[in-house]
């Protein structure tokens, strides 16, 4: 499973949830790993932090991605789920391939 290389704080490529740890703790309103968040993981690949649709997205799924809300639904887009995804859950979608 390839790992985040890029030196940010944030959730592992392979992570998604609804909400996470630091996001409960925070006193602002705004998320502390932000929708369009672009990584490097260490297979080399693309990745770009978005937030699942309503329906959920099974593992290794092509996703297209809507530039302006950064939802992600399955579709042609370019993106591939690395795991499954819950509805309306966070996660990086890797850019190119599928898996």
């Amino acid at each position: 499973m390839a790992y985040r290389t890029t030196p940010t704080l944030g959730p592992d490529v392979d992570q998604s949830s609804t909400q996470f740890y630091w996001d409960m703790i925070s006193t602002s309103a705004a998320p502390s790993y932000a929708l369009g968040t672009r990584v490097t993981g260490s297979d080399g690949y693309e990745y770009v932090y978005v937030k699942a649709g309503s329906s959920d997205i099974n593992a290794t799924t092509q996703v297209q991605i809507d530039a302006g809300t950064l939802v992600a639904t399955a579709g042609s887009g370019g993106f591939y789920t690395v795991a499954a995804v819950p509805a309306n859950a966070y996660f990086h979608a890797r850019k190119g391939n599928a898996l």
